[in-house]
Formats: C-alpha cells, sequence, structure tokens
C-alpha cells in the first residue's frame, strides 16, 4: 500500500483550459495509494476500488511524481507498472458539462479534508461511489437512480459526501480529467487561484470543511488489471 500526502491529490497547480488543452501527458500507475476496498457491486461493476497512485509527467505544472486519482470510466481497465503516454487534458466542463463538473470540484473540496489514519478502505470507497454517481447518475443517492450500489454503509458515505457537495456555494477545484481513447480516463483536479505557480491540496484533517473527503477518482472498471 502507498501511502501519499493529500498535498499531492490529483495534481496542485491551476492551469487555464487552453494550456491543458495543449498538452500530451504521460501517466504510470505504480498502486493502490491507500487501502483499496476490495467488494464493490454497483451498477456496471463489480471489484475493487480505491484511488491509484503513480507519476504524472509531460503535463506542464500538473506533472507530478507524487501523483494520485480516481478513475471516471466503468468499461476500462487500469495496468500497474505500464507507463502510458498521450494522454489529453481536457477542461472538466467539456468533458462532464458544466453542472457535473462543477459539482465534482465541490466534491474534492469536501473531499479535502477526509483523514485517512482510520479505516481508509472505507473512505476511499465512500469517495469513488460518489464520483461514480456525479459521472453517471442525475440523483444524489447511491440508493436509487441510474447508478446505484448494493454496499450500504459506502453509499451512506457517498450520500453525505454528496449532499456536502451540493451545499456549497463554490469549490476550492477546477476540475480536468486525463483521456485518452482505449485506457482509463482519470481525473485531474487543480486549486484554484494558485496563480500557476505551485499550490497544494490541504493535508488531511486541516481543511476548513471536515466532514469526509479526499482522495479523488478511481477504480471505475468492468475489468480490472493488477
Amino acid at each position: 500500500m502507498l501511502q501519499r500526502p493529500l498535498r499531492a491529490v490529483i495534481g496542485a497547480i491551476a492551469l487555464t483550459a487552453a494550456c491543458a488543452g495543449a498538452q500530451a501527458a504521460t501517466v504510470t500507475l505504480d498502486g493502490w495509494a491507500y487501502d483499496r476496498f476490495s467488494n464493490v457491486s454497483v451498477t456496471g461493476y463489480s471489484g475493487k476500488a480505491g484511488a491509484f497512485g503513480g507519476t504524472l509527467s509531460d503535463a506542464g505544472a500538473f506533472s507530478s511524481e507524487d501523483f494520485v486519482t480516481y478513475c471516471i470510466e466503468l468499461g476500462e481497465g487500469v495496468s500497474f507498472g505500464q507507463t502510458i503516454s498521450g494522454y489529453q487534458i481536457a477542461d472538466g466542463v467539456d468533458y462532464f458539462g458544466s453542472d457535473k463538473a462543477s459539482l465534482l470540484g465541490k466534491l474534492m473540496t469536501v473531499a479535502s479534508s477526509l483523514d485517512y489514519t482510520d479505516e481508509s478502505w472505507k473512505k476511499v470507497g465512500a469517495l469513488q461511489l460518489a464520483i461514480w454517481n456525479v459521472v453517471y447518475d442525475t440523483d444524489l443517492t447511491l440508493f436509487s437512480g441510474d447508478f446505484e450500489s448494493a454496499n450500504y454503509w459506502l453509499s451512506v458515505g457517498a450520500d453525505q459526501l454528496l449532499a456536502a457537495a451540493a451545499a456549497l456555494t463554490d469549490s476550492d477545484y477546477d476540475v480536468y480529467a486525463l483521456k485518452k481513447s482505449g485506457v482509463q480516463d482519470l481525473l485531474l483536479v487543480s486549486l484554484k487561484d494558485s496563480g500557476g505557480g505551485g499550490g497544494s491540496v490541504p493535508e488531511p484533517g486541516t481543511a476548513a470543511l471536515a466532514l469526509l473527503a479526499l482522495g479523488a477518482a478511481g477504480a471505475g472498471l468492468r475489468r480490472r488489471k493488477a
């Protein structure tokens, strides 16, 4: 299990959408960033879920040797230890739509105060379900709609995250997606108002919002390769 500080999670520096779109990034995922939840059962997927850790390079100011991300898609796999180039950095509004991109940014704002020192496998599982729900559903619950979960307590946690996110008027993060045809698309976020000169995600437990919180997008896999 990799233990990676929250400050490095899913990108730390804000870029403009035009700059981001010009990048062709390279991603290496080398394992689980935190404990994973090993038995997730949701609409379209059954298996492990959690945050991935690795490196992100050739991505301008987004580049990081301590990169943590979640997957976006349900139908693509992930291979640990494989370096994949040619990822494009897509603006979140273009990729998800404005409402979903806004909600994902708020979700990451709520998530930034999650303390992984206790039962991190539950927290990353709940966050993953919340992310999937934003991407694949139109409601704010895992108990009904187009995207549902059979994991009761994870669904309760995900619903709490979604409700807290929806209650925010603004978010601390801009949302992007690392996308490439034929492989898993990955969530990428950056702190707003960092001036392009280096920002960081708050350490666990230090953010002003203290509900549940972070990890940020992935294991949306119908068939996972580990």
